[in-house]
């Protein structure tokens, strides 16, 4: 059979698209002939090797094997929004003589300034920047920063596409974000220059951001292939996709009078990681790019999630990871991920995976991964879960890997997101390392991460003034499934504080008022107790729940199955028994003393001082509390009519 380019439907262009032969993973060399398809990295069979793309100028050879070194070094990690400012503009201070930079976009006027004072004192700064980014464009305020730093000195190239003059851009986009200071400090991270990432506002009344990660490090292996890597980049002699300001004079104006725009003064999320981690030892690393080497599955990523197994634990911040690539009707079956699918064989394994994707962006991409691996561990029992977040109010942007293995502790950092295209085509890097105190200081950030898991505040650029949502002191009922059958109803409680609560005494039932007949009210066995930022899921039938969701609850209201404990009936409050009405009712929690903690009301229930919400649009969807941390008495704003059940889970 004939050989074709890959192009899965269209994401890959098979105009001017190279047809090469595999490279063996252990020597670079082509693969043994066998005069099939088989051969080439085009193969649409195989998901590793196969299912390749390769256009004119890519490096392929020189940098076909990630970059692997032992050596003594500084290793500082910059986490974004909370210090990230505070360990580039250092940085950036610190050069005497060349600072280059390799990036998406670059909107930070403070570091702008940072470069304009260094080429003042003499200092050659080079930029290398998308011609052409996602959504926006060069904006208005990237080509004010350009145009300044051009004036005073500095080298400004773009890498661009020009179909018209017959000029193709080596990649669909140069996402790469690199920083190269005197030939010795190098860092390479998830962000861009901008201040959505790295601002550099006054942090003592809080902030607002993008979650991001940096390495910076002075190992002279990190250094001399990030030169290397960029100067292959910049070579703008043998490359006519770079183009500088003069030849392409729009994206270095902006418009007459154009006031560039400083970091607003944030005050939605209070700082939680003020100072940067620095270590020093001999560290292994490795640096992995895309689109040569990121999809090694000897090494690099690939490689570390493979060794992940028993007794392991994989924690996975990405900006988005895709349930299968290929065309966009493939399935995860027909056209893997494999980075995904790297991450459900580590839990098959009996590996720990938490995989936290983001909400702020998301087009439903996200919720669809959610959905398939959700519906993997459901059926099978794995120790695999997964949550969208924006915990620093303006997107988790991050591109992280956490990994203990071994108990030994892995990091990996960078650009790399989780599409076909960022991991065959783009201009990607990242950053891996063994480091048990870089481990410890990012689970902390995932962690908060993890247990903040909320919705996107749309903020403007100013908001002094604006009073952030605060999280609730109390118990919250978080989510409620109530069905034609009533054996199938349940209810998810959560505990949105950061001290454990004693349940011995507290109640939960749908009895609004003491001596009610219309509802029940059960007691929690003595002794229950639910940590912060954890679930309880209390099912009307343990049986029941356990035929639809593969696992049993952690209580049940009726007996069913002696495995799951039994909630015990408060006949002093409500005679009648658990069973919600499809019309509308209440959910309530009690403390000791009998005072209502927190009220669901929805359709034609009522609850004093509380706004019911108008019920589900189907009986399969259940009421999500979102965020699940914040409680205004108004369940038409506190709780979402959600498609996707998913006890135990919090969105």
């Amino acid at each position: 059979p004939a050989l074709a380019p890959w192009t899965a439907d269209g994401v890959f262009a098979a105009e001017g698209q190279v047809l090469y032969r595999k490279r063996d993973q252990r020597s670079g060399a082509p693969v043994p002939d066998t005069g099939t398809a088989a051969d080439w990295a085009q193969d649409p069979d195989d998901h590793i090797n196969g299912r390749k793309v390769r256009y004119p100028g890519w490096d392929l050879d020189a940098f076909f094997f990630s970059r692997r070194f032992t050596e003594t070094a500084t290793l500082t990690v910059a986490v974004a929004p909370d210090n990230l400012f505070d360990a580039l503009a250092p940085l950036l201070s610190r050069a005497r003589r060349e600072i280059l930079i390799e990036t998406y976009s670059f909107k930070s006027i403070e570091l702008s300034v940072l470069l304009e004072e260094q080429l003042k004192k003499g200092v050659t700064v080079t930029l290398l920047l998308e011609g052409a980014p996602a959504v926006e464009g060069v904006t208005d305020q990237e080509k004010w920063i350009v145009a300044t730093l051009r004036d005073v000195g500095a080298t400004v190239l773009f890498m661009v596409n020009d179909s018209e003059a017959d000029i193709h851009d080596r990649y669909p986009y140069l996402h790469s974000k690199l920083i190269i200071v005197d030939g010795t400090w190098t860092a390479i991270g998830s962000e861009n220059l901008n201040f959505t990432s790295a601002p550099a506002d006054d942090k003592a009344n809080g902030t607002a951001g993008r979650r991001g990660v940096y390495f910076i490090t002075d190992a002279p292996g990190a250094a001399a292939h990030a030169q290397a890597l960029f100067a292959a980049d910049a070579d703008a002699a043998h490359h006519a996709d770079l183009m500088t300001c003069a030849q392409v004079p729009a994206l270095c104006t902006p418009p007459g009078g154009y006031q560039p725009l400083t970091t607003p003064d944030w005050i939605t999320y209070a700082l939680r990681f003020s100072q940067p981690l620095t270590v020093r030892g001999a560290l292994p690393f490795e640096i992995i790019q895309s689109p040569e080497n990121s999809l090694r599955d000897r090494d690099g990523l690939l490689g570390l999630l493979n060794r992940a197994g028993a007794g392991d634990t994989l924690l996975i911040e990405q900006a988005y990871e895709y349930s299968h690539w290929g065309p966009g009707d493939g399935t995860p079956e027909t056209d893997p991920n494999p980075r995904l699918e790297a991450m459900i064989a580590a839990a098959r394994r009996g590996a720990t995976v938490r995989l936290l994707l983001d909400r702020h962006f998301d087009n439903d991409r996200n919720q669809e991964t959610m959905a398939y691996l959700r519906g993997l561990a459901a059926g099978e029992g794995l120790d695999l879960e997964v949550r969208r977040g924006d915990p620093t109010f303006l997107g988790l942007h991050n591109k992280m890997v956490l990994a203990r293995i071994g108990g030994r502790g892995y990091a990996h950092v960078g650009s790399i997101n989780g599409s076909e295209t960022s991991n065959k085509a783009n201009r990607e890097l990242a950053l891996q390392v063994q480091s048990d105190a870089v481990y410890d200081y990012l689970q902390a950030v995932f962690a908060y991460d993890w247990s903040r898991s909320v919705p996107p505040v749309y903020l403007p650029l100013v908001v002094r003034g604006y009073a952030p949502l605060q999280p609730a002191d109390h118990l919250l009922v978080s989510e409620v499934y109530y069905a034609v059958a009533q054996e199938r109803e349940w209810v998810e409680i959560v505990n949105p504080t950061y001290q454990t609560v004693d349940l011995t005494g507290y109640r939960l039932g749908d009895a609004a008022m003491p001596q009610s007949q219309e509802g029940g009210m059960y007691y929690f066995p003595d002794g229950t107790t639910l940590g912060p930022h954890r679930t309880l899921v209390i099912a009307a039938s343990g049986e029941a729940f356990r035929q639809s969701y593969g696992r049993n609850p952690d209580f049940e209201f009726f007996e069913t199955t002696p495995d799951v404990p039994n909630m015990q009936k408060d006949e002093s409050w409500g005679t009648g028994e658990w069973g919600l009405n499809n019309d509308g009712d209440e959910v309530l929690i009690l403390d000791a003393q009998g005072g209502a903690v927190d009220v669901l009301v929805y359709g034609a229930g009522s609850y004093p001082g509380v706004s019911p919400h108008p019920g589900v649009s189907l009986y399969t969807h259940s009421l999500e509390r979102d965020p699940y941390w914040y409680d205004s008495d108004d369940c038409r704003s506190d709780f979402r009519d959600w498609p996707f059940p998913n006890p135990g889970e919090l969105p």
